[in-house]
């Protein structure tokens, strides 16, 4: 027969030993599950960073055109005001008389008004 602490030996072992595979399954367990997670977070950092710089790219890409528009209305306003001095010029060289009258009579109508509305405020 077998003597009974030793039957109580062999079963605190083999508890021990289920006991510690357990643990060591656990272990493992939980040191896949950090691996998978920081796997994933690892993942997930890679493309915030990638759209990050997606977003990047779109905002500089959307500068350079609104910068191209205001540059290009900025040359179409300039050439517009240059044609219309030129053709001020023109005129104001190929009628003299025809100016000088037209500054004349808006000459006077200004004073006029201005007469009229300083009278009016007194």
């Amino acid at each position: 027969m077998h003597d009974p602490n030793e039957k109580l030996q062999n079963a605190a072992h083999e508890v021990a030993d289920h006991v510690a595979e357990g643990a060591t399954h656990a272990v493992e367990s939980a040191a896949a599950t950090g691996n998978e997670l920081h796997n994933k977070a690892a993942s997930a950092a890679r493309s915030v960073k990638r759209v990050a710089g997606q977003v990047g790219h779109a905002m500089e890409e959307g500068y350079d055109r609104l910068s191209e528009r205001a540059s290009d209305s900025f040359r179409y306003g300039r050439d517009v005001a240059m044609r219309w001095e030129d053709r001020l010029e023109d005129t104001l060289q190929e009628r003299p008389l025809v100016t000088v009258l037209v500054a004349a009579t808006a000459g006077l109508l200004l004073g006029v008004l201005l007469m009229k509305n300083h009278k009016s405020h007194r």
